[in-house]
């Protein structure tokens, strides 16, 4: 009687899936009305906070030296 139901087939046609044909079943199902996994946005009253709370940090970032040509003719400088 139990095992002639229609609930206990499914469950065991569930049980005898492989992970394969449990990945292609879930891939089959559309993302319609799901909650998307992005931040929580943050108020601008938090974000000020959170600016006052940081030290004050110095960026030094170093330029690359201008480079001149080696067949360049240096220019004589003129006083006028």
């Amino acid at each position: 009687m139990i095992k002639g139901s229609d609930v206990f087939k499914q469950l065991n046609a569930e049980a005898i899936k492989t992970k394969e044909e449990k990945e292609k079943e879930d891939r089959k199902w559309t993302t319609f009305l799901q909650k998307p996994n992005r931040p929580i946005p943050k108020t601008k009253k938090q974000i000020v906070e959170e600016v006052k709370n940081q030290p004050y940090r110095v960026n030094i970032v170093k330029q690359p030296k201008p480079r001149v040509a080696p067949d360049r003719i240096p220019t004589p400088d003129v006083i006028i």
